[in-house]
């Protein structure tokens, strides 16, 4: 069993053993978050927004370095491996043929999307790691492997599980970054990742360590290069950042622009609509967020998994319209 089998199963079992296995989300103001802490996710404050605003307090300023204090240094070359078990070679991460590379890639994202299924992530991070240590260089294997930690890492319950993975996906995502500057997917996953890090490091560690700078500097290079990848995803990275940024730092009508754009060219990006119900909830808009919430619990998105996901952290959100919050 590798180490993303245990914490797999590990967070599986805290989930189902948990009222309705929902996350909360993010609604309170700065004064009653209580030092919970999570920006891409589905739950309340945001770490990276601490940075300008305890940083100013403190009388540090948020680092805009491209590698902050307590950033992941890179792992080294072929990273830790796992094995690939008993049922044979998987065929080589990084393909040397060109006929070789498109179906050896192609399967490997077929997996992904049947994640849920049972051996499906571990599998997956065998025949990754198995790659990698063979090509450490290898673009495609890195960035797939920084998604993969941040999948497990954005609905981990334990603040140590998504500090791990979020650290160890930051740093696969910065080496596919340097693998392929020209390529989003390593400058988009670095950024997400160092969410999941901040969120399971704390607010001290956000201000001490200059995760907004690092995390900016990631996400608009990915913007600027494919805004569009993964659904729209930077957009709405960069938009949840703008709406939980605590005040005087909130820019709600920036993260519904964000969000709207998306939305245009993506109606069914679940995440999309279900922060925008949160923004709407937050206004006080009420019907609008109904709306939203209505059009999450519906369904029909691009990524069954993802959207099973974002429907258990909106379900939460409709109770609290039901009962008037």
């Amino acid at each position: 069993m590798t180490p993303l089998d245990s914490e797999v199963n590990a967070n599986r079992a805290v989930l189902r053993s948990s009222p309705g296995g929902e996350q909360p989300t993010f609604r309170e103001p700065l004064a009653e978050a209580k030092g919970r802490c999570h920006f891409l996710g589905p739950d309340t404050m945001p770490v990276l927004a601490f940075t300008v605003v305890l940083g100013l307090v403190l009388g540090q300023a948020p680092s805009s370095s491209p590698r902050p204090t307590g950033a992941p240094a890179p792992l080294p070359d072929g990273g830790p491996a796992s094995g690939v078990g008993p049922g044979g070679d998987p065929p080589p991460a990084c393909p040397s043929g060109a006929e070789d590379a498109a179906p050896h890639w192609a399967r490997l994202d077929a997996l992904f999307a049947e994640r849920e299924r049972d051996g499906a992530l571990e599998a997956l991070e065998r025949e990754l790691q198995a790659g990698l240590k063979e090509e450490p260089a290898c673009f495609e294997a890195l960035w797939r492997l920084s998604r993969l930690r941040y999948w497990v890492a954005d609905d981990a319950p334990q603040k140590a599980t998504k500090k791990r993975l979020g650290k160890e996906g930051w740093a696969l995502g910065d080496r596919a970054a340097r693998a392929r500057p020209d390529r989003v997917e390593g400058h988009y996953y670095a950024a997400i990742n160092i969410g999941s890090y901040g969120a399971g490091a704390g607010v001290w560690s956000a201000v001490t360590e200059g995760l907004e700078g690092a995390f900016r500097q990631r996400i608009e290079k990915a913007i600027a290069i494919d805004p569009w990848v993964d659904r729209g995803g930077p957009l709405v990275a960069l938009g949840r950042f703008h709406q939980a940024m605590p005040w005087p730092k909130t820019d709600l009508d920036r993260a519904r622009q964000l969000y709207d754009r998306v939305l245009e060219r993506h109606p069914q990006n679940l995440r999309a609509l279900h922060y925008r119900s949160q923004l709407e909830q937050r206004q006080g808009r009420r019907t609008a967020a109904a709306q939203d919430v209505h059009r999450v619990l519906r369904g029909g998105g691009e990524d069954p998994p993802e959207d099973r996901r974002v429907q258990r952290w909106s379900r939460r959100v409709a109770r609290e319209l039901a009962e008037g919050r």
